[in-house]
């Protein structure tokens, strides 16, 4: 037969004669798939939907005062500047930190922080190792359009939804120093009654003496006439400084009420995933099922390319010298392949 001469069943016949050792392969292959996606620990994904505050263009309090909006969410150019902004903010370090100090029921041991629940050895993991570790695990992308998800995977299906559900509760709670603006504001009203009340009294006290004085002309009465103006224009100097600051003041506090008060809104909590997302045990197997039959069609492919070398070139001494090393050959064939078993189950289970 020539080359010209060679069609499709010709590469077709060697899978044929062969049939039972790519069945085997095949089988083989598609057990140890069988067992590494069972041997693999099912992650559930809980996810929770919301929506940054100020997102649909609602007003802040802000606007009656200076006429800003604060985040203007409208004015955002994509998805990517909210995902980018939430993932900083609700993966901060406090809150972090509040995270894996919060307890979380575990499986058959009551209740226990989220460190010891994630790690099992958690008193050899450091703080940052475990902050690393969450941040890992909690996913923030867009939801569609202003819609923002939180994702969270572990073993424990109520786990998951329990941690979205509690990041988001925690991140809602976080202190936005609306009590420290307030008592900025308390303190400076207090400091404006005190400088108003000193700024009168200087005025009265500068008024009867002018009035007593007008016919004097004394130069110590002067003297103590320029001294009480100068005091009484640094206390109004005060006073005027006093009033901006309090401006402010009023401007940070209704600023950090507002974010404090509303930071997201929850469109949808997480509830319990009902499915695992990984291992995906029909892929598994598969891809397993694939690799023996590449494997073993590789091999009768081989076995007749040896087979038709052998009828051309009987003769050569190759034939008997690989007859005496056949069974190094086969030992050496199967060491081979334990270990290529044990390299795949090795990556799949680790």
């Amino acid at each position: 037969m020539t080359e010209e001469q060679v069609s499709l069943l010709d590469y077709l016949l060697p899978l044929l004669r062969w049939r039972w050792l790519i069945f085997g392969c095949c089988a083989l292959c598609g057990m140890l798939g069988i067992l590494s996606a069972l041997s693999k620990t099912p992650y559930y994904t809980a996810t929770a939907y919301f929506m940054p505050s100020g997102a649909m263009g609602e007003k802040s309090g802000l606007e009656s005062i200076v006429g800003d909006s604060g985040k203007d969410w409208a004015r955002v150019r994509s998805a990517s500047d909210m995902v980018k902004y939430y993932a900083i903010a609700m993966k901060s370090r406090p809150l972090m930190q509040t995270m894996l100090d919060r307890p979380f029921s575990e499986a058959g041991n009551g209740t226990a922080p989220l460190q010891s629940v994630l790690f099992v050895d958690a008193d050899d993991v450091t703080t940052a190792k475990a902050m690393k570790a969450l941040r890992e695990k909690l996913k923030i992308a867009s939801g569609g359009g202003k819609m923002l998800k939180l994702e969270f995977s572990a073993a424990e299906a109520t786990l998951a939804a329990a941690v979205v559900n509690a990041l988001l509760e925690e991140f809602g709670r976080q202190p936005r120093d609306s009590e420290r603006a307030s008592d900025d504001v308390a303190f400076i009203q207090d400091r404006i009654a005190d400088v108003q009340l000193k700024l009168e009294t200087k005025e009265r006290e500068l008024a009867e003496r002018q009035s007593r004085s007008l016919d004097l002309g004394q130069p110590d009465t002067i003297r103590q006439l320029a001294a009480l103006e100068r005091e009484a224009r640094l206390l109004e100097k005060m006073y005027e400084t006093l009033n901006a600051e309090l401006a402010r003041s009023e401007i940070r506090m209704i600023q950090s009420q507002g974010e404090s008060g509303r930071e997201i809104e929850i469109l949808e909590p997480a509830e319990v995933p009902m499915q695992a997302v990984k291992p995906d045990r029909q892929q598994t197997i598969a891809v397993f099922a694939v690799i023996g039959f590449v494997l073993s069609a590789a091999a009768a492919f081989a076995i007749e390319y040896v087979s038709g070398m052998r009828r051309v070139f009987s003769d050569h001494p190759f034939w008997t010298l690989i007859r005496k090393a056949r069974r190094d050959l086969i030992v050496m064939a199967i060491v081979v392949g334990l270990l290529l078993i044990a390299a795949v189950l090795y990556r799949s289970l680790g």
